[in-house]
């Protein structure tokens, strides 16, 4: 950002994106104005397990749920991603059938799911740009940082004035006093009744609407 002569920014991100957010955040917070989480990686306070709200245990009841159900695509990322990125970049078949499959499960059911359309682009992104295998290869380089971040175990602050949006069917999905362990300085926080893990290809009003409420008192 310094060599292209911005002194200040904010940066934002959901998936991977909300810890490279949150990295960058830390890195650099003399030039960092705000970063905006979907949704922050918080988890609840290993020393007080059982002072939970209803909403909170349902969260981590859906958060289990997910590990128990749906995880066996992130142990192969995180253990053999080089076996499995030379299957993914060899077929568009397979890349299709391994990303769909998140692209359709994560996304809010009462809105009907991704388009196909939508989940061709996603598809088609990384067909064209050859990265199947290096997305996989980055949960080997991270999940480990990330998990302690989710479960809670790892709160190492970050000082930066922070926004976040929880959307309803969102997995992971923490209340704002488990992100305030780890962010400190929450400006803005919005919790919606309908959208997935993809806001800005399901619900792109509601995602845009937030980011302008949290970044324009920062300007």
């Amino acid at each position: 950002m310094a060599a292209l002569g911005h002194t200040r920014y904010g940066a934002a991100g959901s998936d991977w994106g909300t810890s490279v957010s949150s990295a960058l955040g830390a890195l650099d917070p003399g030039h960092m104005a705000g970063i905006h989480l979907v949704p922050p990686l918080a988890g609840p306070d290993p020393a007080a397990p059982d002072e939970l709200t209803d909403a909170e245990r349902r969260a981590l009841e859906q958060l289990r749920e997910r590990g128990r159900t749906s995880s066996a695509y992130s142990e192969v990322h995180r253990t053999a991603p080089q076996t499995l990125g030379y299957a993914l970049l060899d077929s568009p078949a397979g890349l299709c059938a391994w990303l769909g499959e998140k692209l359709l499960a994560w996304s809010d059911p009462a809105l009907g799911g991704l388009t196909r359309d939508q989940i061709l682009d996603q598809v088609t992104l990384y067909w064209l740009t050859g990265t199947a295998a290096s997305a996989a290869r980055l949960y080997a380089e991270s999940i480990d940082r990330v998990a302690g971040w989710i479960n809670g175990t790892d709160t190492e602050p970050v000082r930066v004035p922070v926004g976040a949006s929880i959307f309803a069917a969102e997995v992971p999905r923490p209340s704002r006093r488990w992100a305030a362990r780890r962010y400190p300085d929450i400006r803005y926080w919005a919790e919606h009744g309908r959208g997935g893990h993809f806001p800005a290809l399901e619900v792109p009003e509601l995602l845009v609407a937030d980011l302008r409420a949290f970044f324009r008192p920062l300007r």
